[in-house]
């Protein structure tokens, strides 16, 4: 079926949304319950506006925050 799940709630990931990367937060798992057993998770996108976006996405299209500033 699906990998293994890297995410958990509370890390932050970077995500390709809309042609530029933006960094998310991850705030619920919601388990291999995607297609072919892919891995979803809900995440929360920096606020816009008055109200933060959140959207269920497969965990595949997100990779890790690396280095430090």
């Amino acid at each position: 079926m699906g990998s293994e799940q890297i995410f958990h709630v509370g890390d932050c990931a970077l995500c390709q949304l809309v042609g530029q990367e933006v960094e998310v937060e991850v705030i619920e798992e919601r388990g291999p319950i995607g297609v072919n057993g892919r891995h979803l998770v809900r995440i929360r996108m920096p606020r816009i506006a008055n109200e933060p976006i959140e959207l269920e996405i497969a965990e595949a299209y997100l990779r890790p925050v690396t280095g430090a500033a």
